[in-house]
């Protein structure tokens, strides 16, 4: 093979490689509505939603499922204050009233 044509074939191959790379599937969560903040670990596996309207709500599978968390009883009723995940998803961060003054931090 000519040198020009391997490099034309090296130049779609490596098109094709980028190219495929960006490309991204989506996947629909269902049951947020109106999410004001949301915090997710390094891998994506653990993420806490705060919607505007009910209480926080916890994923432990990327988003598949969601378990509602009752017992972060102040983080609710849309305080969009932010919503923090350690890296290694054991700690959640919440803000725990209107003002965002005090912070609930999940043991796990």
């Amino acid at each position: 093979m000519k040198p020009k044509h391997l490099e034309l074939l090296l130049a779609i191959a490596l098109a094709v490689v980028v190219a495929s790379a960006f490309a991204t599937t989506w996947t629909q969560s269902t049951g947020l509505v109106n999410n004001l903040s949301l915090g997710m670990s390094a891998d994506g596996r653990i993420i806490c939603a705060v919607p505007s309207s009910s209480y926080a709500v916890i994923s432990t599978n990327w988003g598949q499922t969601w378990t509602v968390a009752t017992n972060a009883s102040n983080a609710h009723s849309g305080l969009g204050n932010g919503v923090a995940v350690s890296a290694d998803g054991t700690k959640i961060f919440l803000p725990s009233n209107t003002n965002g003054s005090e912070l609930l931090v999940s043991t796990k």
